[in-house]
């Protein structure tokens, strides 16, 4: 098994789309959905000026605040609304009641219902300046309907756990879904950067806001489900030149929160 494994992650490659191809990609309508939830402001404020720094800047961002309760933002809204419209990105910044990801989530979907392409990223996400234009190269093939990016920590400095878990990552990522890209089967796609065929999200949203496991409604393990709509449809690939930084838990409490949701969520799936 790891002979094969090996050889499979060997397999993949970086997507290279012709000029036809790219021309193609550059007409579609990028919407990033982007859910906020007592994020840092430092963060929220580093991922949002990370979107108008990139090389292929999505056509519209949708900021939903699903009921912070460590404040309103209102100072990082100002500045990013003032600097999206200098740069010619359709935003919205809505704040809601509090009700979960997956519904913030809709919430920008719904703002957006003729976008092309939902890229998805956490808010405390920092994307690589050429993050967009590279997760959408692989969707100049018809087949594939999501694109998982690379995640790498901000924070890895911080201490021995987030050094070790940001080797874990991304070993994992390099690895085990390099060969799952390699066939086109990538199962859970990256929470701070994925991108998806828009009827992928908007023709499973009622199923997706209303998942239910032995009658209890579940609101986790988000990603792999939307991975899993995807999957349905057609081909699931990694990108391996799209990156994304994120923040990971500096303490074991927060990690083994973390990797229980996931153990969850996979243990459904």
């Amino acid at each position: 098994l790891l002979l094969a494994q090996t050889l499979m992650y060997h397999c993949e490659r970086t997507r290279r789309p012709t000029a036809r191809a790219r021309r193609q990609l550059d007409a579609l309508h990028v919407a990033v959905l982007l859910p906020v939830y007592n994020e840092d402001e430092g963060y929220l404020h580093l991922g949002l000026e990370s979107l108008l720094a990139q090389s292929r800047r999505p056509d519209s961002v949708h900021v939903v605040d699903d009921g912070s309760a460590s404040g309103d933002y209102a100072a990082v809204r100002a500045r990013w609304l003032r600097a999206a419209s200098e740069a010619g990105v359709v935003t919205t910044w809505v704040r809601q009641a509090n009700a979960g990801k997956r519904h913030a989530q809709a919430a920008g979907v719904r703002q957006s219902p003729g976008a092309d392409v939902y890229v998805t990223v956490d808010s405390d996400s920092c994307l690589a300046p050429n993050a967009i234009a590279e997760i959408l190269l692989p969707l100049a093939r018809a087949r594939v309907q999501s694109v998982a990016g690379i995640v790498l920590a901000t924070n890895h400095r911080a201490n021995l756990l987030t050094r070790i878990t940001d080797l874990w990552f991304t070993t994992g990522q390099l690895t085990d879904r390099s060969a799952l890209s390699a066939m086109g089967s990538v199962l859970v796609n990256s929470g701070p950067l994925a991108a998806y065929r828009a009827p992928v999200v908007r023709d499973n949203l009622d199923s997706y806001l209303n998942e239910t496991f032995m009658g209890r409604p579940v609101m986790f393990s988000d990603d792999s489900l939307l991975t899993l709509y995807a999957l349905l449809r057609g081909k699931t690939v990694q990108q391996p030149s799209a990156v994304v930084f994120t923040a990971l838990p500096e303490r074991a409490k927060h990690f083994s929160k973390m990797y229980c949701r996931w153990m969850r969520g996979s243990t459904i799936r």
